[in-house]
């Protein structure tokens, strides 16, 4: 990757910064700072903000938008079904314990939601994963390795960074806390 010079970036910016009608085109500017209209694409977007790019942007999502998508199901012309799934699933919570009637997603263990759980990076599961302290099964995450992990090897979870919820399931799956008293749920009155 070549270094921008201090005439270079001096260059591109005035460039994007002129009306477009004085303005070269993304080529012209490219041949003559010997650099691809690519790498002056990424460039600028480092350095200015959206909304003051010379070219056309998407515009964000907006909270109409959504619901729109998410009641109505009907989608506008300038949104994919796919972006849709892809924004529903950046606002889905990030954890199961973030929703009471997501027991079915605890179920399925992926790096993101154990990653989420035990409050660390997906590349430290990954790490995990090659101490042999998690296992795979399946596709996912191992259930009897995770809680065997969360037993045995609190010193792995990031405990102090997860919010209270998540604390309180973590010690109901035996997380070592004296200081945390949770009640275990019981099934009394659910059979009677």
């Amino acid at each position: 990757m070549k270094s921008w010079t201090v005439k270079e970036a001096r260059t591109a910016l005035a460039w994007a910064k002129a009306p477009s009608t004085e303005r070269c085109s993304m080529q012209e500017l490219a041949a003559g700072l010997v650099r691809s209209a690519v790498a002056i694409q990424q460039f600028l977007r480092r350095e200015i903000t959206p909304g003051q790019r010379p070219w056309a942007e998407k515009p964000r999502w907006d909270d109409a938008e959504v619901v729109a998508a998410v009641n109505e199901f009907e989608l506008k012309q300038s949104r994919s079904a796919n972006a849709v799934r892809k924004l529903l699933a950046r606002r889905a919570p990030q954890s199961a314990f973030e929703n009471d009637a997501s027991t079915d997603e605890r179920d399925m263990l992926t790096m993101t939601r154990v990653a989420t759980d035990f409050g660390i990076s997906r590349r430290q599961v990954y790490r995990l994963l090659a101490a042999k302290q998690l296992r795979i099964h399946k596709g996912r995450i191992a259930e009897s390795s995770y809680r065997k992990v969360i037993r045995e090897h609190p010193e792995l979870i990031a405990y102090s960074k997860l919010p209270r919820e998540g604390r309180e399931w973590l010690v109901i799956n035996g997380y070592p806390d004296p200081n945390l008293k949770v009640k275990r749920p019981g099934t009394k009155g659910i059979l009677d």
